[in-house]
């Protein structure tokens, strides 16, 4: 698999994210998760993303996470 340079990966995910929000009412953006499954379920709850069965709620909202999903160490 090609590697891809960490700008050139922000530069593509930032355009991206621009360009298919143009039809989106709202663009819900989340940081760093640090592996913390309850947590970031509980965001989504707040953030209306997800329903009380954690299924998807948020119509066509689009959500960015950035940072990495899971975390180092234990």
């Amino acid at each position: 698999m090609a590697q891809i340079r960490r700008r050139d990966f922000i530069a593509a995910a930032a355009s991206t994210a621009v360009l298919s929000a143009e039809g989106t009412g709202r663009i819900v953006a989340i940081g760093d998760v640090h592996g913390d499954l309850d947590r970031f379920v509980d965001v989504l709850s707040m953030a209306g993303m997800v329903d009380d069965k954690q299924r998807w709620s948020g119509g066509k909202a689009q959500l960015i996470q950035l940072g990495d999903v899971t975390d180092r160490g234990s």
